[in-house]
């Protein structure tokens, strides 16, 4: 099916009320035209032109398959989404923070019904029981979990973090501007807190940082400091960006990095790194910083690779391939990939990424287990100890 007829189909079907998962898929066809008219090669920040990430060894990486099995769902909540952010609680639960949601039932031949109720955004809480998906609204009649006060645009969520008896969520706020699939534009970035153990939504606080970065896309606590990133998306190659404030003062002493130092002036914000995804993930391994992003330096390219940094501010050289999904291709994109680093088990580090499929509107009806994350397990002694070898 042609790009043009694609997207044809994709309004008619919204239009008629048969389809509304599309939204963002749409969209990155959109995005991915103006990527290629923009840009003729690959390049980093700095404006190098990137090498070809070299695979990683044999062995390195294998399914996960227990939490594979355990996103196939048939009713009682979430049964498929994107987004698919975890953040560890004190008490052993783990949130997992996803966007755009299907509720409702899944059919015992894995297809959807097309009234499937579909949200913006919604928790889903793993315990040792099960899953428990958090969203407003009755079970009948779901709502986003958190929605504009004034009903005028949605969220969609970032990473967050756990702050005492606080559970903190980055969410961008997105306005629509026509009737069009892919007529929406970033408002702001805003920081819910929630309170624990109810996971009770208690306030939210606008980040006031004028620099178009959209914060959220990873998060990582180090040294007394969380570090916040962000991704600059004009609709070319996608930049890396990092704030970072004190623990416990995320109300007023943020800084960004400028280059060469920090500031206090959101302006100054520096571009870390050209051709991540708008989520990716950031952690520190030994002595070394990892950076796990799907690979956007091309349109739909659906390959997971790793960057490495001696800083979590960089310069981020590249390391290795890590994956390449193989559900990819035919229509369907992999984008998004994630780690979880609170699920590594022996050195196994567990990362999920998202499909969707971008040519086939009623595709995620006909297969309810195309519209959810996969996973896989990624040798972190392995990853270490090839970054290592000169």
């Amino acid at each position: 099916m042609g790009l043009k007829k694609t997207l044809d189909t994709h309004r008619r079907l919204q239009a008629s009320g048969a389809f509304a998962s599309g939204r963002r898929v749409a969209a990155l066809v959109i995005v991915a035209l103006s990527v290629l008219e923009a840009v003729a090669a690959p390049v980093l920040a700095g404006g190098e032109v990137s090498a070809i990430f070299p695979a990683l060894p044999a062995g390195a990486v294998k399914p996960a398959s227990d939490f594979n099995e355990r996103l196939v769902r048939a009713g009682g909540g979430w049964t498929g989404g994107d987004g698919t952010y975890s953040v560890p609680l004190p008490d052993g639960r783990t949130v997992w923070i996803f966007g755009d949601s299907f509720l409702g039932r899944v059919d015992s031949d894995r297809t959807r019904p097309k009234n499937s109720p579909l949200i913006h955004n919604c928790f889903v809480i793993q315990t040792e029981a099960g899953l428990q998906t958090l969203h407003a609204g009755a079970a009948g009649a779901p709502r986003a979990l958190v929605a504009p006060s004034d009903g005028s645009g949605f969220y969609w969520p970032g990473d967050g973090w756990v702050e005492k008896d606080r559970l903190h969520v980055l969410f961008n706020r997105f306005l629509r501007t026509g009737i069009e699939l892919w007529q929406w534009r970033w408002i702001r970035t805003e920081i819910v807190s929630f309170s624990l153990p109810a996971i009770s939504r208690v306030a939210a606080r606008p980040l006031k940082a004028a620099n178009r970065v959209m914060y959220g896309s990873a998060i990582l606590e180090y040294d007394g400091y969380v570090y916040v990133y962000g991704t600059e998306d004009l609709g070319q190659l996608k930049q890396a960006h990092v704030a970072r404030f004190p623990d416990g003062a995320f109300t007023s002493r943020w800084q960004y990095f400028a280059g060469h130092r920090w500031s206090s002036d959101a302006a100054t914000s520096a571009r870390l790194l050209a051709g991540v995804s708008n989520q990716f993930s950031v952690l520190k391994v030994a002595r070394r910083y990892l950076l796990i992003t799907t690979d956007s330096r091309l349109p739909f390219d659906p390959t997971i690779v790793i960057y490495s940094s001696p800083s979590p501010t960089g310069p981020w050289a590249p390391g290795f391939t890590l994956y390449e999904p193989p559900e990819a291709g035919a229509g369907v994109v992999a984008y998004n990939a994630l780690a979880h680093p609170q699920f590594t088990v022996n050195d196994w580090l567990l990362v999920s990424y998202n499909l969707n499929h971008a040519a086939d509107a009623n595709a995620v009806y006909r297969d309810a287990d195309l519209y959810r994350p996969r996973f896989i397990r990624v040798n972190l002694k392995t990853v270490i100890d090839s970054l290592s070898v000169p």
